[in-house]
């Protein structure tokens, strides 16, 4: 759903999400996405896939676990989101290793836009040092501290900055900080949320 899905499009309330473009209507609930086609476009077309959707939505079953897995998400700062800009990641984000099948939330500072990540799990540990031996590998500037109880590494190259938070089985970052300027705050945002996130 999100790689498929544009700002651009009219967002719709059906299942958790959904949205219509060109004649087509795509929704997701819990586990299941759904996408619906028409025949043409139009108005008359765009209602009656409406319908469609809100009974189709109204069958599906509501996921028990599925709020928890999109809780990390919430841990991530609201100011400067993107609208409709989450998503999930199967491809390694950024192609990094160890960051498959992760969460993202899109932002945007003025003109300057970028991507942080969540995941919450056992195997957050094993990520970040996956993530850590990809840019070493890489040859690139990385530097692992701590700050705040939490593991922060941070990758540098010419142009972007990478930042990996981990604490417990909790692992946030931003991939790809292109604006140095942005950089220290998106640190102390990080930083924050996996204080507020983190299990005791």
């Amino acid at each position: 759903y999100a790689t498929e899905r544009d700002a651009s499009y009219k967002f719709i309330e059906v299942g958790d999400e959904g949205y219509l473009a060109s004649g087509s209507l795509n929704f997701w609930r819990g586990r299941f996405y759904a996408k619906l086609a028409g025949q043409e476009q139009g108005e008359a077309m765009d209602g009656d896939l409406q319908e469609l959707a809100k009974a189709l939505a109204g069958k599906l079953p509501a996921e028990k676990g599925a709020a928890a897995e999109l809780a990390a998400l919430a841990l991530l700062p609201a100011e400067d989101r993107v609208q409709h800009g989450r998503g999930y990641s199967h491809p390694p984000l950024g192609d990094v290793d160890g960051l498959a099948g992760v969460l993202y939330q899109d932002y945007k500072q003025g003109e300057q836009g970028y991507r942080l990540l969540a995941f919450r799990g056992g195997e957050a540990s094993k990520r970040f040092d996956s993530a850590k031996a990809y840019f070493q590998k890489d040859k690139a500037k990385a530097e692992e501290g701590a700050e705040e109880g939490a593991r922060l590494l941070t990758v540098k190259s010419d142009t972007t900055t990478t930042l990996l938070v981990l604490r417990g089985d909790l692992l946030l970052g931003a991939i790809d900080l292109q604006s140095a300027e942005l950089v220290p705050t998106v640190k102390a945002r990080l930083l924050a949320a996996i204080a507020k996130g983190a299990k005791p």
